[in-house]
């Protein structure tokens, strides 16, 4: 497969979302520590940290369009593409998911996760979405909630790919606002399926159809970008809150 043209934007505005969620979650350990100890802690309002989770999966959307520009088409597409995917995510993965496992069992309840069962346990390592034995929705190592929507998008992309380039992102953007209007009409639903009709979904497809664009020849000028960059951080400091509860 030919490499994709490297985007070094995109890898900056990456590792900002990266600094926030990083960020977020080592206020929300401060303040827990600082509640034990009686300490006063007041975590930063200026930016929604959280909203890096967001960010990440609009990028996401974008670079897998990109990446897998030169697939469409190709019988064997998917199979690549996939195990491309696999090889990036999965080893790591799992090996969070089995040092979580391993706390889990040696000091029962300091992760969240001592009275899983074994089905909560394979769904962890299959990236299917379950509830545990406290009602929540997410996997052994509770960060990896994000992976369960990243691999089902890649999932459904895999389906369209063998498609034209055109007609693939066309497909991929009809399949994630099916999911979502599933999700508002048929209720209830089956955990996997309420879990990934979310609308966060239609963050994949923000990214997926800016890609659309840019491949289709759209570029805008310089001053144009800078504006665009300083409105979304302006928007993103007046929408900044308190570190949220980790999912």
């Amino acid at each position: 497969m030919t490499r994709p043209t490297p985007l070094p934007l995109i890898q900056i505005l990456r590792a900002l979302a990266a600094l926030m969620v990083a960020a977020g979650h080592a206020q929300f350990e401060v303040a827990g520590l600082a509640a034990r100890a009686g300490l006063p802690f007041a975590p930063a309002t200026w930016l929604p940290w959280p909203a890096g989770v967001d960010v990440f999966f609009v990028i996401s959307g974008f670079i897998i369009v990109h990446a897998a520009a030169p697939l469409h088409g190709r019988a064997e597409a998917r199979r690549i593409f996939l195990a491309h995917r696999i090889a990036r995510v999965v080893p790591l993965y799992w090996l969070a998911t089995t040092l979580a496992l391993a706390l889990a069992w040696l000091r029962p309840g300091l992760v969240g996760a001592g009275a899983e069962g074994p089905a909560t346990l394979a769904a962890s390592y299959l990236f299917w979405p379950m509830a545990r034995t406290d009602g929540t929705v997410q996997p052994l190592y509770s960060l990896g909630w994000t992976l369960n929507y990243e691999m089902a998008f890649y999932a459904l992309f895999a389906l369209a790919l063998p498609w034209g380039r055109r007609q693939a992102i066309l497909g991929v953007l009809a399949l994630l606002a099916g999911l979502v209007a599933i999700g508002r009409v048929a209720v209830p639903l089956p955990v996997p399926l309420a879990f990934w009709s979310d609308p966060i979904v239609l963050e994949f497809a923000c990214g997926v159809a800016l890609a659309l664009v840019r491949q289709e020849g759209l570029r805008l000028p310089g001053p144009a970008r800078l504006a665009l960059a300083i409105t979304g951080l302006a928007l993103l400091s007046l929408a900044g809150e308190a570190p949220a509860l980790p999912r």
